[in-house]
């Protein structure tokens, strides 16, 4: 999937990865996490056949779920990780950066790209649709 995230903020993913990368805390690990999730909230993702049928939608982001949301009565719209973040997480950890910036921003976004398998469901109605 082809993400919409700055190569800036990529860059700033890297520079936490090369500084605690190894010796990563609880903070650390909450705070590239949050990231992660952050750039999936840019992202417009697929949605299941059942949502698809209830509100003729193809693909919805983070703002559109949000107002759909509020319109909703008994269930909410959610974004299925089918990849964990915390899967995510242990790939882009292990993996060695160049030390160019530019070649690191391109590694990191392909890893990314490569590892960002997200739906939107609901959440109540498909609670059995989970992620690895």
């Amino acid at each position: 999937m082809k993400l919409s995230v700055s190569d800036s903020d990529l860059l700033g993913l890297v520079h936490l990865i090369r500084l605690y990368g190894k010796n990563l805390s609880k903070t650390w690990s909450y705070t590239i996490t949050h990231l992660i999730r952050k750039i999936h909230d840019q992202e417009h993702f697929p949605v299941t056949d059942m949502v698809k049928k209830e509100l003729n939608a193809d693909s919805l982001n983070k703002y559109q779920r949000q107002k759909l949301n509020r319109r909703l009565e008994n269930d909410s719209l959610m974004i299925e990780h089918m990849i964990a973040v915390q899967s995510i997480i242990n790939v882009i950890m292990k993996f060695q950066y160049s030390k160019n910036d530019n070649d690191a921003i391109r590694e990191l976004r392909s890893i990314l790209e490569a590892n960002t398998n997200c739906i939107i469901k609901f959440a109540i109605k498909e609670k059995d649709l989970k992620g690895i």
